[in-house]
């Protein structure tokens, strides 16, 4: 017996809006470790230490630390796993470029010391990634056939169809995936248990950062700082998903799926650090980040291709439909966090860092917020969602520098983020009369980074950083969600998981001047 629980929950997930989901959210909320060559390879732990330009985005008072204008900028090289659909595994980044500058006001080590002002652009996240599953577990039981048929017989009691409904019932096409029955002269939609299947993905594009920041230093003691950040968005995902039937006459599709992601947002930054011993370099730092208010639009489409040859992909009758543009705001959590920093002479510095976000309190809008509209009651339903799949996201963070010799740094940086979903989070479902198209979805686990870094000063007013992060992290991968009741145990079984990676590396350097 097969779905016996889809019917209620689509009926209340039937709204035509469906722009984005839960797991949405969690990717619009998340950022890199990213910045200056120095930052990334002491793995971010500067907000204590401060005087580096990328602490404008993790605790403004970091600022206040310089006492010499500097200006700087940084080039990388991304990589991922073997390129997929057609693009390419490795990508050059523009991360960083900035400019501080520090006035003294009173020389007597008393009151305002110095007020700093500055703006530094930075990629708050790189969107590359590829992937590549032989999905695991179907064993001729599973199928997305079962689920797009479920899709399709709702979409067909209700005449409310979507873009995925629309591709697999099309009336030259459904017969590429779909059984047809007529039952009481109605038309009933059935799939079919698959044999394999397999799934690729590609992403790419970033989310950037420009802060405009101040600080100010009290007495080398106190020091106050606040960066308004301005967001842009700009990420394209693409996704496969082949499929070859465990029938008989076993057929073969594929559905390749794209969705382009872009939009505006503001935020603001407030941090402070304190020296609280008088002879001691020992620094703690305090910040909070206020949400981030993004207005965004989104626009996806997808092919349906079936008679598919599965050794090469080549394909024999297409199908394709694109969604007009959806425009939607998006509110990211609050952030906290603390830090700590220690130095000792000028040849050792210490930095420990925690960050928390409660990634459950990301929420959707409309731009009509009207109680009565469609997208009101759709995003409310996401909203509870997103509420029940995350928890708080957990960031530690840890750098050591040293000086060898008055000319050379070596740095050394790790970071654990934990995962940010609840251990038995929300099994996605899509609204079967929206644009949503992609069955996928994963439960990514930890990650982890591990930086190590050099440094040279160049003249006594340049220098050139470069640095090296290693980054890894599994999660949990769903191609689709179906389930059935097994009759001889009374049993609902799932289809299991699929293991999935987004390891990456990263090369980087920057060249600063102070003046």
């Amino acid at each position: 017996m097969r779905h016996i629980y889809s019917i209620m929950l689509l009926s209340m997930l039937a709204i035509s809006a469906d722009a984005q989901d839960a797991f949405d959210a969690g990717d619009i909320s998340s950022s890199d470790l990213n910045g200056t060559a120095r930052f990334v390879g002491m793995g971010g732990a500067l907000s204590a230490l401060g005087a580096d330009i990328s602490t404008m985005s993790t605790n403004p008072a970091g600022t206040g630390l310089y006492r010499r204008s500097e200006f700087n900028m940084s080039l990388s090289g991304q990589f991922t796993d073997e390129g997929q659909l057609g693009h390419d595994a490795a990508r050059m980044s523009f991360d960083n470029i900035g400019i501080l500058c520090a006035f003294e006001m009173d020389d007597s080590g008393e009151g305002l010391q110095y007020f700093n002002f500055g703006f530094n652009y930075v990629k708050k996240r790189n969107h590359l990634a590829n992937a590549f599953v032989n999905v695991s577990g179907l064993n001729g039981m599973f199928s997305q056939t079962y689920q797009i048929a479920d899709y399709a017989n709702l979409s067909n009691q209700t005449n409310s169809w979507g873009l995925l409904t629309d591709l697999a019932c099309s009336s030259s096409n459904h017969a590429g995936i779909l059984y047809e029955d007529n039952v009481n002269n109605e038309i009933v939609y059935n799939g079919q248990s698959a044999a394999s299947g397999q799934y690729r993905r590609a992403c790419y594009g970033s989310t950037s950062e420009a802060d405009f920041n101040f600080s100010l230093n009290f007495s080398d003691k106190f020091f106050f700082g606040a960066s308004l950040g301005i967001y842009n968005i700009d990420y394209t995902r693409e996704s496969a998903y082949m499929e070859v039937a465990s029938s008989a006459d076993a057929y073969a599709y594929e559905i390749y799926n794209w969705a382009e992601n872009s939009g505006e947002g503001v935020d603001v930054k407030l941090g402070m650090i304190l020296r609280p011993f008088e002879d001691s370099p020992f620094r703690i730092g305090f910040s909070v980040h206020t949400p981030t208010w993004y207005r965004m639009t989104l626009a996806n489409g997808a092919t349906m291709c079936y008679d598919v040859d599965p050794s090469n992909h080549s394909y024999g009758q297409a199908y394709y439909l694109v969604s007009s543009d959806y425009e939607y705001s998006f509110r990211t959590p609050w952030k906290l966090d603390a830090s700590l920093g220690y130095t000792i002479g000028k040849n050792f510095a210490i930095g420990l860092e925690y960050e928390m976000c409660d990634m459950g309190s990301a929420r959707y809008s409309s731009l009509d917020d009207s109680h009565y509209s469609e997208d009101y009651v759709y995003f409310r339903e996401v909203n509870d969602i997103i509420s029940s799949t995350f928890k708080t996201q957990h960031t530690f963070k840890a750098g050591l520098e040293y000086k060898p010799i008055d000319d050379v740094s070596v740095r050394f940086g790790y970071n654990y983020v934990s995962s940010p979903f609840c251990k038995d989070g929300y099994r996605r479902e899509l609204s079967y009369g929206g644009y949503a198209t992609e069955t996928d979805w994963t439960y990514w686990k930890a990650i982890n980074r591990f930086t190590v870094g050099l440094g040279f000063k160049i003249s006594s007013s340049s220098y050139l950083d470069f640095t090296y992060m290693a980054q890894f992290q599994k999660g949990d991968f769903y191609a689709f969600n179906d389930y059935y009741l097994d009759e001889a145990t009374g049993i609902t079984r799932y289809l299991p998981s699929s293991e999935i990676k987004n390891d990456r590396s990263q090369l980087m350097a920057t060249f600063g001047v102070r003046f």
